[in-house]
């Protein structure tokens, strides 16, 4: 069940937030309506596989997943940001929201029970600010946690992948350019990233 605050509410807080730390929060403004709804469209709906949303921020793309069919109960939100986090606990009372750095993904899910299958992981992280270590720690974890067939779904704001070609090649990741968001400030690209069938084949 969505919230009774309003997303828009939170658009202060996560301007003081890119104020004080712009290299963890990315961007100025929350991310529009039509983005999150266009990130949401790309989770299948069917089954009961858990999606996990990293850096969910004011939860703009959190309540489109919610409102395109994904249950409450699916959903597990990683968020690092202490004061955004609070905000996601007052607009989503009924859902699974962790304070915690997504590079400790893997104990996080371990915390949990460790028994989810995890379809997609959703995720609003500012990648391209990321060195490429960092990346790859990220990448790593969320791979080894995704069933098989299991997809990265994340946005940004150029034209090429959001993830360094060489993290890219060293995990056996593609990356697939799945849409471009005009009404967003900035416009914005959404990317799957899946396990290459070359490196399932090998």
């Amino acid at each position: 069940m969505l919230g009774t605050h309003d997303i828009s509410t939170h658009d202060k807080t996560f301007f003081w937030q890119w104020l004080r730390n712009p290299k963890e929060i990315g961007a100025v403004f929350p991310s529009s309506t039509s983005l999150a709804r266009t990130m949401a469209a790309q989770v299948p709906v069917s089954g009961n596989e858990t999606v996990i949303e990293l850096g969910a921020g004011t939860g703009v793309i959190t309540k489109a997943l919610l409102q395109a069919g994904i249950c409450s109960n699916q959903l597990l939100i990683v968020e690092k940001n202490p004061s955004m986090t609070n905000a996601l606990c007052q607009s989503f009372p009924g859902l699974r929201i962790i304070q915690e750095d997504v590079t400790r993904l893997s104990r996080v899910i371990r915390g949990e029970g460790g028994q989810h299958k995890i379809k997609t992981i959703v995720s609003g992280l500012p990648m391209l600010l990321f060195d490429s270590r960092k990346q790859y720690v990220i990448l790593r974890q969320a791979f080894s946690l995704l069933a098989f067939g299991g997809s990265f779904i994340q946005f940004t704001y150029g034209p090429t992948p959001p993830v360094s070609r060489q993290v890219l090649a060293r995990l056996g990741i593609q990356a697939t350019r799945v849409a471009f968001v005009w009404h967003n400030t900035p416009p914005a690209v959404v990317w799957r990233l899946e396990v290459s069938p070359r490196a399932i084949t090998r």
